[in-house]
């Protein structure tokens, strides 16, 4: 019989690119990664990988099996959903991974209420960009992804819970009309525009353009009156330390879009969760 984590070491190996990093997702020693694989190809009757330069090559029957074993984790994390639920009813677990934007703007009000609301709610957060959070959800690490793109078009982006604009800040005591730095990202669609514009008026009042890689970094630096940075509104909500400057410049549209697992259409806490958010999304 096929040992269930015989089959998770071994698509985490080929996952994360070798049986060290298997070893250490699932906190075993990497004799018990090799021990099981070898296992699990003796239980099959075939070879699933072949260890070449810095990376491992799965064989056809090793490609056919990752491609299977996400069908296999669903299936029994389904299961253990299913039991949890009846067991404890309002309960479960919640794995939550979003931008370092909206953990350190809108979602903590959020969790708040909601842990307060779901006390039997066991949460666990992960940190990344959006391509971290994509990742996490193919690899079912986590149950729900937040992030936040710029919108390229007029329509919102599928998936999108709420949308918004960038707006220009400044520290909030700040007296002076005219500012010589204008803080803002080193790359994206919105700041592509913005230096566009920035170029067809000779550089508009600006003396200094300040490229940061980090929209909260932005607006921590606006803040403190270093000049006006150019980030999403939601940094603005609620921060008594920005104010937000009309301008003349046109500015961009982001989303904030929604990626999860199958789990949530059978999760009632996982689809409650959803739930809340956008309806906190939508007072936003």
């Amino acid at each position: 019989m096929v040992n269930y984590n015989h089959i998770k070491y071994f698509h985490d190996a080929l996952r994360l690119g070798s049986l060290t990093a298997s070893a250490k997702a699932n906190r075993v020693s990497l004799s018990a990664v090799s021990q099981a694989i070898a296992a699990l190809e003796e239980t099959l009757g075939t070879a699933l990988l072949v260890h070449g330069k810095n990376r491992l090559i799965p064989t056809p029957q090793g490609r056919l099996l990752r491609e299977k074993c996400v069908n296999v984790f669903a299936a029994v994390e389904k299961l253990f959903v299913e039991i949890r639920e009846v067991t404890d009813g309002d309960a479960g677990q919640i794995r939550l991974a979003a931008s370092h934007s909206l953990f350190n703007s809108v979602l903590p009000r959020f969790l708040h209420n909601y842990q307060r609301n779901h006390p039997k709610i066991d949460l666990s957060f992960f940190v990344g960009d959006g391509v971290k959070v994509r990742d996490l959800i193919s690899s079912r690490e986590i149950d729900v992804g937040l992030v936040v793109e710029t919108r390229s078009g007029d329509k919102p982006t599928p998936g999108t819970l709420h949308s918004g604009s960038f707006v220009f800040v400044a520290r909030a005591k700040d007296k002076r009309e005219h500012y010589e730095n204008l803080i803002l990202g080193d790359k994206g669609v919105e700041v592509i525009g913005i230096r566009e514009q920035l170029r067809k008026a000779k550089g508009g009042p600006y003396k200094r353009l300040i490229p940061t890689q980090s929209w909260e970094v932005i607006a921590s630096l606006a803040a403190t009156g270093l000049g006006i940075g150019y980030v999403p509104d939601f940094l603005a909500v609620e921060n008594k330390e920005l104010k937000v400057l009309e301008s003349t410049l046109e500015t961009s549209h982001y989303d904030i879009i929604l990626h999860a697992t199958e789990v949530v259409e059978y999760s009632r806490s996982m689809s409650g969760f959803v739930e809340n958010f956008t309806d906190f999304c939508k007072k936003m």
